[in-house]
């Protein structure tokens, strides 16, 4: 008599890749909000979190051009602050986000396509105003 062992078949996991908390925080940073909000968006599109990510993308709109409205002794001060703002609060919910995600297999995202994407998101904004 043949005895047949059957195995589970387990169902691969979905691959995307992201940028990572630090990754969106040191661009924040360095590069500003615009690019932090760019690039935190796109994870989230990738996650299938469209409303977000437009939400974010909105603010981050309304904050360039209150930079724009500003006088120049005060976009400094305000950049600075908005920069710093978005670097805590991006960075609280990518965490979050990765803390929530199930079923993936989470790759990090290259650095430089990260520097491309925010270069882009620079142009986009000079083209623009």
């Amino acid at each position: 008599m043949l005895t047949v062992i059957e195995y589970p078949i387990s169902q691969p996991s979905p691959t995307v890749k992201l940028w990572s908390p630090n990754a969106i925080s040191a661009f924040t940073f360095l590069l500003g909000f615009p690019s932090g909000i760019t690039l935190a968006s796109i994870n989230w599109f990738r996650l299938g979190r469209n409303k977000k990510a437009y939400t974010h993308i909105l603010v981050g709109v309304v904050g360039i051009v209150i930079l724009f409205l500003l006088p120049d002794n005060l976009t400094r001060a305000f950049a600075l602050l908005v920069n710093l703002g978005f670097l805590a609060y991006l960075r609280h919910q990518t965490t979050r986000d990765f803390e929530q995600l199930e079923g993936y297999d989470i790759q990090n995202a290259h650095w430089f396509s990260g520097v491309l994407f925010s270069l882009i998101t620079w142009g986009t904004i000079l083209l623009v105003f």
